[in-house]
């Protein structure tokens, strides 16, 4: 398999590689798998960071967007023993697992948040785009990426990269150019910098891409854009609710009820 990342000038086919859908459908597996083993306190810590509205241990979601924001950072963001659980599920993963699935894992794992600029967009295909720190063209592979974001608009995901398939897990946000350019004074995240390596920047910059709500819903960042699901769909929301009441997520937590 070729790697994507090693194309000096990529370019897009006309049709999705074989495989994809597969590929995306693991990817949303796997990473709901992760955000099952969080705990119901967890849940509600992650609720609170993201300025969710969480009363009487009950969560207030804004959304099937606010649904994808809380399964991501808890899959990604909650740790145990410096791990996420992400990477506890991967050591959880027996050696007689899926291949395939290890090696999504272990993309997931390793995978870090960063700002892409999007340079060219086939439809039902996916997108050319420039990181926003290496400055690296690079493929991402999506079916619905002409119904999110436009040619020159930002932003910020996680591009997973699995043989010579490269897609981004569900959560996806737009960064309005305000946005860009206050990161760009802030200590650590300006174009010279790389914190693309540093996990408490990680978490910096997606409270603020993200940006915290009040307990009404509303956001405290203004002109922060709201995150949409890519990839083909998010149905995480028809999972079952990982506090373990056999609902599922989108009539259990999600709602508060």
């Amino acid at each position: 398999m070729t790697d994507l990342n090693s194309f000096s000038e990529p370019t897009l086919p006309s049709s999705l590689p074989t495989g994809f859908d597969h590929q995306v459908d693991r990817i949303r597996d796997l990473v709901m798998e992760a955000f099952g083993l969080a705990s119901r306190d967890e849940i509600l810590s992650v609720a609170k960071i993201l300025g969710m509205a969480a009363a009487g241990g009950t969560i207030f979601a804004n959304g099937e967007a606010d649904n994808a924001r809380m399964i991501e950072w808890s899959a990604f963001h909650v740790r145990r023993h410096d791990q996420s659980l992400i990477q506890i599920l991967l050591q959880q993963m027996p050696s007689t697992a899926n291949k395939r699935d290890r090696a999504i894992l272990c993309a997931l794992a390793t995978s870090t948040w960063d700002i892409y600029r999007v340079e060219a967009i086939q439809p039902n295909v996916g997108a050319v785009v420039v990181d926003y720190w290496g400055k690296t063209r690079q493929v991402i592979y999506s079916r619905s990426f002409q119904n999110q974001v436009k040619v020159g608009e930002a932003l910020m995901g996680r591009r997973i990269v699995v043989g010579d398939l490269a897609t981004m897990t569900a959560v996806i946000s737009r960064i309005p150019e305000p946005i860009l350019d206050r990161l760009k004074n802030i200590s650590g995240f300006g174009l010279d910098d790389n914190p693309m390596q540093d996990p408490q920047r990680q978490e910096q910059l997606a409270v603020k891409i993200f940006g915290a709500r009040s307990a009404t819903g509303q956001r405290t960042n203004e002109g922060t854009p709201a995150p949409s699901a890519t990839g083909g769909g998010n149905r995480q929301r028809n999972q079952p609710c990982p506090c373990g009441s056999g609902k599922k997520f989108k009539h259990c937590c999600s709602t508060g009820k």
